[in-house]
């Protein structure tokens, strides 16, 4: 059963899952709240399969664009100067 509120295949669920992993390794956030970022921010979506553009960008890049927003540009930025979107 997947953590998700989306479906995924085994392979979307292990890319999702590197994702939780990467923000909360660099961003010092619990499981709970990485995981509800990722819900929050593809809760538009029903399934996610390996084949769907999500896996077009790295697991990286998702952690970063889900905690900092797609337009906070924090590729080019220090990330010790960024702040995260809000989280319920």
């Amino acid at each position: 059963m997947s953590k998700f509120i989306f479906e995924t295949d085994d392979v979307s669920e292990e890319f999702c899952l590197e994702i939780v992993d990467i923000m909360m390794k660099d961003f010092n956030i619990a499981e709970e709240e990485a995981m509800g970022r990722i819900n929050s921010f593809w809760s538009r979506l029903s399934i996610i399969r390996e084949y769907d553009l999500v896996h077009h960008e790295l697991p990286k890049t998702w952690a970063y664009d889900i905690y900092f927003g797609p337009d906070s540009e924090w590729w080019k930025k220090d990330p010790k100067t960024l702040e995260p979107k809000p989280f319920p």
